[in-house]
């Protein structure tokens, strides 16, 4: 009786909704790689100090597409990249490093997962710095198994001089998000059928973004939106920086379309028409 209980109590529990399916073991040899943004500056936000817990950061961050996934019961195995490869957290400063050094620390957890699950197969989703550093890996494994790289309001083409984010961002980080960095061409001088045969590449952009905006956003697959409502974040100026992840519609459209097309009964045509944008909290 009591084996019983405990075989049972794990059940009642999932289907009373306490326990996630994202949470839970899966057969699936999806992975979905979510990848954080920079840290600016201790304290630039609520998780932005100390030892940095990779998970809870990217749970925070992609909470609004995790909730999108759960509706769509998708199956796949959560992954949340560090900015240090060797540990579960990280620190502000480790943000900080060149695109090249995060991505080769990305390809380090990746090659981790590979060499337990030979059939795995990656999503990779990030946001501003994360997406950057997750289309440089991808430019660096052209024949990576079954990768696809959605990026949310991420400087894939660089950051151009002047920009409000040119005074953020500083060091080697700033360097490597130059146009003309070496991550920065190995990622926009891809041909146009590398991200649609070895691997698939959609990018999202707001139009209300002061500080990545579409011109330096949009590559591959590309959405546009624009999502205005947006609190004050950058002294007394509203960034819209991260908007597009509160985006409901958008994260569930993101979902249906692009993470998993298999369980849309009705695929979207080509090229696929923007979905409407909803206020972001």
């Amino acid at each position: 009786m009591k084996r019983f209980l405990l075989v049972l109590l794990p059940l009642v529990l999932l289907a009373a909704g306490m326990v996630s399916p994202v949470q839970a073991q899966t057969s699936s040899h999806r992975y979905v790689v979510f990848l954080a943004g920079l840290c600016p500056w201790t304290n630039s936000d609520h998780y932005c100090h100390g030892q940095i817990d990779a998970g809870v950061r990217a749970r925070a961050t992609f909470r609004t597409l995790i909730a999108a996934m759960r509706s769509a019961h998708l199956d796949y195995t959560p992954l949340y990249y560090s900015y240090d490869s060797t540990r579960s957290d990280y620190t502000v400063k480790q943000t900080h490093r060149s695109v090249g050094a995060s991505a080769a620390g990305l390809s380090a957890e990746i090659r981790a997962v590979q060499s337990t699950d030979p059939e795995a197969s990656f999503v990779l989703v990030g946001h501003s710095l994360g997406g950057v550093v997750a289309a440089r890996w991808a430019s660096m494994h052209r024949t990576a198994p079954a990768a696809s790289v959605i990026t949310f309001d991420s400087p894939l083409r660089g950051i151009r001089g002047g920009s409000v984010l040119g005074r953020v961002f500083g060091g080697d980080v700033w360097k490597s998000l130059q146009p003309g960095s070496a991550s920065i061409r190995s990622i926009v001088t891809q041909p146009t059928a590398w991200w649609l045969t070895d691997g698939h590449l959609h990018t999202v952009a707001n139009t209300a973004d002061v500080l990545v905006p579409p011109s330096e956003a949009l590559l591959g697959d590309e959405h546009t939106v624009a999502d205005t409502a947006c609190p004050r974040d950058l002294l007394f100026m509203r960034s819209c920086h991260g908007a597009v992840l509160s985006d409901a519609t958008l994260n569930a459209w993101v979902v249906a379309h692009w993470i998993a097309p298999d369980l849309n009964p009705t695929p979207s045509p080509t090229p696929m028409p923007t979905p409407p944008a909803s206020p972001a909290a």
